[in-house]
């Protein structure tokens, strides 16, 4: 190898591990779904899926991928937080309108689809 190389490959892993030292956590930008999150709870409570929240919120004007929808999810609700919601929901101490995807209400929890009943 020549003497450049290991120069240039060094200065590499230099400049990687002082940005990696320098990394801020907290300057990341918050996501866009971060002000949705109690809609996004009470959607994941009724049973809606990743893809179908996703859907929905395009549909409102909030275009966004079923990904996004999954990532933030997982990283922002426990299953404890969801079977909390369902349990207010049943008891009625909690909104008790279902959302809708397209022109059809969502009347069961779905459970068998991937993202559906589960986080």
């Amino acid at each position: 190898m020549h003497d450049w190389a290991r120069m240039n490959e060094t200065e590499l892993q230099t400049r990687i591990l002082a940005d990696a030292q320098g990394y801020d956590p907290a300057s990341r930008p918050p996501s866009r779904l971060t002000p949705h999150r109690d809609a996004l709870l009470l959607y994941r409570a009724k049973g809606l899926s990743y893809e179908e929240i996703a859907e929905t919120l395009t549909r409102l004007g909030l275009k966004i991928r079923p990904t996004i929808v999954g990532t933030y999810c997982r990283r922002n609700f426990r299953k404890t937080d969801i079977l909390r919601k369902r349990q207010e929901i049943e008891a009625g101490t909690a909104k008790t309108e279902l959302p809708t995807v397209g022109a059809t209400p969502v009347t069961s929890f779905i459970s068998a689809r991937r993202g559906g009943g589960r986080s």
